[in-house]
């Protein structure tokens, strides 16, 4: 029996169908009940919910945890510190305690610190410390945390920038291809990064599930600029991309001018210093090599990531 973490999550979400396609029993944790998963036992309760953590692990022989706040914007946040970290080290504590023999932790590329120029990224980079960097941070936190476990397998899966159907609330480059395809993007900017299919993540923890597969994977795919992404779904959706380019300098500029706003606002808005920063401090080459020799990875091709991407625009379908 599988417990899964953030089921109504893209990631979350697309291992629920492959679980569900595999006839690998699972229930999942919710924070309340939800037509969109079927076929599966729903606990309700949030990661502050001992007993919820409770039941979900119990007679459970493998947790896979992929739920968790995003937030790509600088500066300190208590709530994702108490969530990414503090409250999936209960979910931890609890399925030792319960003997899940199996602790599977979905990660993010971010949880490291990018290596100069030279360098490759792989799993050797050494993980944040800066608490500003509050989302990193945190994720780099649990990870350090499990690095200190014994006496129960542990599995760290860092995907690089996640697209594919099936996410709900369209984040990361999800977001630039709905504006895209709603021909809303008045502009794309320099920079880019290293992109991973959805389904490519569920592949790897199926696998790290039934083969009890431990360590730290980079899962990533090939590095495309953001101006080369955006015409290569426009070739998918058949859509006009012409948007203007931002360069290097105007991006600075635009980003200082969003942090002002920033600021007032619940949700980051895609054109932050730290959205900025990240697309041109990412051109190092990632290797995901070791995926490949112990999780079995074979990426996705582009254009059928693309594809979904579409189909879930447009219809929203979504198949494995």
């Amino acid at each position: 029996m599988i417990a899964l973490t953030g089921a109504t999550g893209h990631v979350g979400y697309v291992l629920h169908k492959f679980l569900l396609k595999e006839n690998m029993p699972h229930k999942v944790l919710v924070r309340k009940q939800t037509d969109r998963l079927q076929k599966v036992d729903q606990i309700v309760g949030d990661l502050g919910n001992i007993k919820a953590l409770q039941d979900v692990v119990h007679s459970a022989t493998t947790v896979i945890h992929s739920a968790g706040i995003v937030y790509p914007r600088y500066g300190q946040n208590k709530d994702v510190l108490k969530v990414n970290y503090h409250q999936s080290k209960l979910l931890f504590d609890e399925a030792k305690k319960a003997g899940v023999k199996h602790f599977i932790f979905i990660s993010s590329i971010h949880s490291m610190e990018v290596p100069n120029q030279s360098s490759i990224f792989d799993e050797t980079a050494k993980l944040v410390v800066d608490e500003n960097k509050s989302y990193d941070f945190s994720k780099a936190e649990m990870e350090r945390y499990l690095s200190e476990q014994k006496d129960i397998k542990i599995t760290i899966l860092n995907p690089t920038s996640i697209i594919g159907g099936g996410d709900l609330y369209f984040n990361g480059f999800n977001q630039l291809f709905k504006l895209l395809h709603s021909y809303r993007l008045p502009m794309l900017t320099s920079g880019g990064f290293d992109i991973i299919d959805v389904k490519d993540i569920a592949k790897c923890c199926i696998i790290a599930a039934r083969k009890e597969v431990e360590g730290k994977f980079i899962l990533g795919n090939t590095y495309y600029s953001i101006p080369e992404i955006a015409k290569l779904y426009g070739t998918i959706a058949h859509k006009m991309v012409s948007p203007i380019k931002l360069p290097t300098f105007g991006m600075s500029m635009l980003a200082k001018a969003t942090d002002i706003v920033d600021n007032f606002l619940k949700n980051p808005l895609p054109t932050n210093s730290y959205a900025m920063d990240t697309l041109l401090e990412s051109e190092n080459p990632i290797s995901h090599q070791k995926a490949v020799d112990k999780l079995e990875y074979l990426p996705t091709p582009i254009q059928e990531s693309l594809q979904d991407v579409y189909n879930w625009i447009e219809n929203g379908e979504f198949e494995l």
